[in-house]
């Protein structure tokens, strides 16, 4: 049996095991993407983050932060345009 943390952890483990292989160096920090709310209720909210954090931990990472959905969303269009552009990122909800 696994608490959801210790489920996370596994699949976060495997891609900070993937990432140091590629990149061929430690990987300690990690920004991880979050909706901007998990719910109405601030305490699921925080309960939520404190999940994700704890999985991160278990998972080796030493330095974590989190980024909402959005955000994640604005920096992969920056990433990608070949110019620079104004852009109109909105989250409907229910996934970006």
């Amino acid at each position: 049996f696994y608490t959801l943390d210790e489920l996370i952890a596994l699949f976060l483990r495997q891609l900070k095991n993937a990432t140091e292989a590629f990149i061929g160096e430690r990987c300690d920090e990690v920004v991880m993407g979050r909706p901007v709310k998990f719910s109405d209720e601030d305490y699921v909210n925080i309960r939520a983050e404190e999940i994700l954090y704890k999985a991160a931990r278990l998972a080796g990472f030493k330095h974590i932060t989190f980024a909402e959905e959005p955000l994640g969303v604005t920096y992969l269009e920056h990433i990608r345009s070949p110019k620079r552009e104004i852009a109109f990122v909105f989250d409907f909800g229910g996934g970006t």
